[in-house]
């Protein structure tokens, strides 16, 4: 069963403004084993005969009536936050001090716990979807790099530490429904089956609904620019003046770093070191770098206050970045969305051979160029912000 995000938010969120069922009518509703109290598997067991009986009905009449049935039904959130000690079970006279609180405008707020049973029955219904998005290497396990690379919004790689109990970098069914139940605790609505990236709103109506920039000054939420249609670079031809930025972090900084192609006639300039024959569809080229504090246009003036210095490099022909296979992924990043090669890039820890990045990248007439460079802890470490051809 595939929750829809609009009837998943309404559960987690349950209602703050309808009146809360009588208690006897919701045991006499839910309590299918009649022991005089509601269980968790009862409320969501009523909630599938519920809406099965509605999607069953064929007319007007008959959809009215399974409503007056189902009157007393529980909202599944509504149920855990009277759940005062948070057994599963609740008594009418849990029920009873939780409309109390609710008549008078005092309905708890949800903690870690309450989202947590909430987002298990919601990853539960939607693991293999998850899987399919997310789970390149089909290990049945969700990595934080397959995190970084198709989750719509921001993260940060010390909270997933903190759920990986075994410290293996990767999410399992359980730890991934703690990822999301953290998530709801902080008041972001995200659904990355469906690509929606929210915060919760007050009310059901405004909560959970997209957010309409496509550059967010949420830092939490990624705002890729979807408009962009997935491009190999094989569409334009790169050309003298073609540049590209990225965002690169690196030992706790972040600074921008611009590249341009400068040369580019057939015939090689003379620098202080060799450089590294390349060629764009025969003619060989120059790539000039230059690293800023801040984000910004290029600027390659040499009186740039911001200006860390300037280098060069070329590519192409009988340059090549490394990659793991032939196989193309998909990735999105503030750029637009690319069909890239993948390049594991290890690295030796005394006799311990491991992963140090995964590098994402495209090769546009020859000239490698970083999609993003992911740390195994979920860190992008390199993003490519902008392109001009």
């Amino acid at each position: 069963m595939r929750f829809l995000p609009a009837l998943f938010l309404l559960l987690l969120l349950g209602s703050a403004v309808v009146a809360q069922p009588d208690p006897a009518d919701a045991v006499k509703l839910h309590d299918k084993n009649r022991n005089g109290k509601i269980e968790w598997a009862e409320v969501q067991q009523t909630r599938t005969d519920f809406e099965t009986r509605l999607a069953n009905a064929k007319t007007d009449d008959a959809r009215d009536q399974v409503e007056l049935d189902y009157a007393a039904l529980l909202e599944p959130m509504d149920f855990l936050l009277a759940d005062a000690n948070q057994d599963l079970v609740t008594s009418v006279a849990e029920l009873r001090s939780f409309n109390l609180l609710c008549a008078d405008g005092k309905r708890p707020k949800p903690e870690l716990w309450h989202h947590e049973q909430m987002t298990k029955l919601w990853v539960a219904a939607n693991w293999d979807a998850l899987l399919e998005l997310m789970d390149e290497d089909n290990d049945k396990l969700i990595s934080f790099v397959e995190l970084a690379l198709a989750y719509p919004a921001d993260f940060k790689p010390e909270d997933l530490q903190r759920i990986d109990k075994n410290n293996d970098n990767k999410f399992n069914q359980a730890e991934y429904a703690t990822f999301k139940a953290n998530e709801r605790l902080a008041g972001a609505f995200i659904d990355e089956i469906e690509g929606v990236v929210g915060v919760a709103g007050g009310t059901e109506a405004g909560a959970g609904a997209p957010d309409d920039a496509g550059d967010s000054d949420d830092p939490g939420l990624r705002g890729a620019d979807d408009s962009h249609e997935t491009t190999t670079g094989d569409e334009d031809e790169m050309k003298p003046g073609s540049s590209w930025q990225h965002r690169e972090v690196r030992n706790g900084r972040t600074s921008w770093q611009w590249s341009r192609i400068t040369y580019l006639d057939g015939e090689w300039v003379k620098e202080p070191r060799p450089l590294i024959k390349g060629d764009i569809k025969g003619f060989r080229f120059r790539v000039e770098n230059r690293t800023y504090d801040e984000d910004g246009d290029e600027n390659w003036t040499k009186s740039a206050t911001t200006n860390h210095g300037s280098g060069c490099w070329s590519a192409g022909g009988t340059f090549r970045w490394s990659r793991d296979n032939k196989k193309l992924t998909t990735v999105s990043c503030k750029a637009g969305k690319f069909e890239c090669f993948k390049w594991t890039v290890h690295e030796t820890d005394g006799k311990e051979r491991k992963v140090k990045f995964v590098r994402y990248f495209i090769e546009l007439d020859g000239i490698p160029i970083q999609v993003k460079d992911i740390a195994p802890d979920g860190t992008v470490l390199c993003e490519l912000t902008k392109l001009k051809r």
